[in-house]
């Protein structure tokens, strides 16, 4: 999926329209490959597993997967009316527009959107930070069932680690134990992400929560970025570094900082 919003993003900040022509085929064969998974009869995709914290285990009508294709599939659409095909930029908004349907009638309960549904209708529920957080970056929710999202994540303690001390984002809400990790590996199941930090501050954008996004997604980030000039590659419930402590994480600097200034 991030490779396909990468090259989405090239071409929209650069306008490299030779860059595109040349490798719209395969960009295209990629959307494809993403349509194959779609089911029309339930009207989501059925995903074979996580979007992009690849050892939870997650798959089938999951939140975090829907949640991303709707908005890569608007991209898709906008890349398809540029190059004047308006029969699949249609297709590809339509899918998007039914996948934000049926996400908000089979995945959500009360106050957030569940982790998957099943085909045999049971479900899943971890309370994810990413994909709910993704849920509203991306529009899917109504503003009061947003508001409803993010007063349900805000009461984690740790969405943020310490309240002193903010590194955004944390990963779920409901830990992810051994059972719920390919390989029983638990390593990414009690720390923040700077990719969920950015679904986070697009959130927070959509929302118009600019304090949040300020005080407690963006500023820590800079701040720690002018003092060491590099990134840790996560951080704990406690706001600690963990994993490596001297990790110099390029791509959490990528994420948590670069991308959330182009918020």
């Amino acid at each position: 999926y991030q490779r396909r919003v990468r090259a989405l993003q090239y071409i929209k900040n650069y306008g490299d329209y030779d860059w595109l022509r040349r490798f719209y085929p395969p960009i295209r064969k990629s959307f494809d490959y993403l349509l194959n998974m779609y089911h029309p009869n339930v009207g989501l995709l059925n995903a074979p597993g996580p979007l992009w914290i690849d050892v939870f285990i997650r798959g089938n009508y999951s939140s975090d997967s829907n949640a991303f294709m709707v908005q890569l599939f608007r991209w898709g659409s906008e890349l398809e009316t540029f190059l004047g095909d308006t029969t699949r930029a249609n297709y590809l908004n339509g899918i998007a527009d039914k996948i934000t349907e049926e996400m908000n009638r089979l995945l959500w309960r009360t106050d957030h959107y569940i982790t998957q549904l099943n085909p045999d209708m049971t479900i899943k529920d971890m309370v994810d930070y990413d994909s709910n957080l993704l849920a509203i970056a991306f529009q899917i929710p109504t503003l009061q069932m947003s508001e409803q999202i993010l007063k349900r994540l805000d009461s984690g303690s740790c969405i943020h680690g310490l309240a002193s001390l903010p590194r955004p984002t944390y990963v779920s809400e409901k830990y992810y134990d051994s059972a719920n990790c390919y390989g029983g590996n638990t390593g990414d199941s009690a720390v923040t992400m700077g990719r969920i930090g950015w679904a986070d501050a697009t959130a927070r954008r959509v929302v118009g929560d600019l304090k949040t996004f300020e005080n407690v997604l963006l500023n820590p980030i800079l701040n720690l970025l002018n003092k060491n000039t590099w990134l840790y590659e996560r951080y704990t419930c406690q706001s600690q570094p963990t994993h490596n402590p001297f990790y110099i994480c390029l791509l959490y600097t990528s994420d948590a900082a670069d991308d959330l200034i182009c918020v």
